[in-house]
């Protein structure tokens, strides 16, 4: 279970970060991709908590608990 968590929010950063980078988009598609990637790779609950983690900039403590 840990292992599978941790390679989530691993996938979930990296994809999250290409989005972040594509100069083709603008900041509010960014946002909306962003969230979209969170809603297909998080069940509802885990999508707060990654959304939060990211609020407070501690995304990467993320893979050393479970959800």
């Amino acid at each position: 279970e840990q292992a599978d968590w941790d390679a989530r929010v691993l996938r979930y950063i990296e994809r999250r970060d290409r989005i972040l980078q594509d100069p083709r988009r603008a900041a509010a598609q960014r946002s909306l991709d962003i969230a979209a990637l969170r809603a297909r790779m998080f069940t509802t609950p885990e999508q707060r908590r990654i959304a939060s983690l990211e609020d407070i900039g501690q995304l990467q403590a993320a893979l050393s608990t479970p959800p």
